[in-house]
């Protein structure tokens, strides 16, 4: 009988918690998420800012991608929406990475990396997307299929844009959105 009522008095607890708990705002998990990383928010591009439940671990969380115009540094981080807990975290330095490696892997023969820019602004032109900024177009180059590609990310209006563009002639071999 002890152990039922027991059980029974940490039932109600857990459920009285839960229930009184002061959730996060979306606002104020943003704020954690850029204290988490000693960031300021007049200089971040938010690329995700998402509100998901769980279903897993039972819990809500926030969900946020952002991208420091400055460094060009690609942050994720997940917040637990009661807790405020960081469940998750990650900074990608790609860009400042990636531009350093480029000048190792090109040659006379290959198109410059202005041009790589000019060609993605022009195919998003074409798709009527507005406020393109060439400097936050992220490239990378990869072997693929044994040859050489520019593999390049621009995100705006939350979301991704991703190319991969012919090292040596400069065609369009795939693009995808997230």
């Amino acid at each position: 009988m002890k152990k039922l009522l027991f059980c029974i008095i940490t039932l109600i607890m857990m459920f009285t918690n839960i229930a009184f708990a002061n959730p996060l705002t979306l606002n104020e998990a943003k704020n954690n998420a850029l204290k988490f990383f000693s960031l300021e928010n007049k200089s971040i591009t938010w690329v995700k800012e998402k509100q998901e439940f769980e279903k897993k671990y039972n819990y809500t969380k926030f969900e946020f991608e952002f991208i420091d115009d400055i460094t060009k540094h690609e942050y994720e981080i997940e917040i637990d929406v009661n807790t405020g807990e960081i469940i998750k975290y990650s900074c990608n330095k790609e860009k400042a990475l990636y531009e350093k490696t480029l000048n190792n892997y090109t040659n006379n023969s290959d198109i410059s990396l202005n041009k790589v820019k000019e060609i993605i602004m022009n195919d998003l032109t074409n798709r009527n997307i507005k406020n393109i900024n060439s400097d936050n177009i992220i490239i990378k180059i990869d072997e693929e299929d044994n040859r050489y590609v520019y593999e390049a990310k621009y995100y705006v209006d939350s979301k991704e844009y991703k190319y991969k563009i012919d090292k040596n002639s400069g065609n369009i071999l795939k693009f995808e959105i997230d």
